[in-house]
């Protein structure tokens, strides 16, 4: 049993995890559907061609946006707090963590 699916099975559906997919093209990746009611996940793909072959879903919203403007590897700053915070920001807004 691979480390993921050991995650997948303590996740409280109740309170399911968000995945951020960034370059969503394809769709989600299948090792993360396998998760089922414990995920949602909110996916950007700003090819339009792209984004036409997607379809959200209760669980997957798909956004047709960009979230840098330039190609090039970005840092993905995760904030410590009682809420688990990522962003690209260096920075995280008082009242998200």
């Amino acid at each position: 049993m691979s480390n993921l699916s050991v995650y997948f099975q303590s996740i409280d559906v109740a309170r399911p995890f968000t995945f951020v997919d960034v370059g969503a093209m394809g769709g989600v990746p299948a090792q993360w559907q396998r998760a089922g009611n414990g995920i949602r996940v909110v996916a950007f793909e700003p090819d339009e061609r792209e984004f036409k072959k997607l379809t959200s879903t209760s669980q997957v919203t798909y956004l047709p946006f960009a979230l840098s403007e330039k190609s090039a590897p970005l840092t993905f700053h995760i904030a410590s707090s009682r809420f688990f915070v990522m962003s690209m920001l260096s920075w995280i807004p008082r009242g998200l963590c």
